[in-house]
């Protein structure tokens, strides 16, 4: 069955009607921060939300962004929508890593909307002994709790804060 999608004030809301993700709660982003430290930062923090996050995406960035994304969390399901209602429009649902790849055999063009579906809950134990290996293994390696926690939020996409809470209590163990 096709959907279509009529047009709205929003592309953000034709995206995430058409990427069939979770829309019961989620988050717009909007454009990155431009600087690559803190848009790295800001994509590690979006992909540990628990919801469906939204942003939009130039097309000289869409390549670096996809790229950051499949670096952190390559399974992680993306929705890319280009030329939302316009006679060029593109909807593709892919993991990030199959997106990214996509992007650099063919060059993006357009204005694009990305939906990334949010984070699934950690309620695996071995999802939680791999996120305490890295911290320790980081620890070990001389980083203080605080660089330690931004290294990890980069690695598995997770907050920050609630990383360095972790190293706390690991320490208090």
């Amino acid at each position: 069955m096709a959907i279509e999608s009529l047009p709205g004030p929003r592309a953000l809301l034709t995206a995430l009607t058409l990427s069939g993700m979770d829309a019961s709660r989620f988050l717009f982003e909007g454009f990155l921060p431009g600087s690559r430290p803190r848009r790295r930062e800001r994509v590690a923090w979006l992909l540990g939300q628990p919801v469906t996050c939204v942003l939009y995406e130039s097309p000289h960035r869409l390549k670096e962004t996809l790229s950051m994304i499949a670096e952190i969390q390559p399974g992680r399901t993306i929705c890319c929508c280009r030329e939302l209602t316009k006679l060029h429009e593109e909807v593709l649902v892919l993991p990030a890593l199959d997106l990214a790849a996509h992007f650099e055999a063919e060059a993006p063009r357009g204005e694009f909307v990305l939906v990334i579906e949010g984070r699934a809950a950690e309620t695996e134990t071995a999802d939680d002994a791999a996120r305490d290996a890295l911290l320790l293994e980081l620890l070990g390696r001389g980083s203080d709790k605080s660089s330690a926690a931004r290294e990890a939020a980069a690695a598995l996409g997770l907050d920050r804060r609630a990383l360095y809470k972790r190293l706390i209590e690991l320490e208090n163990e």
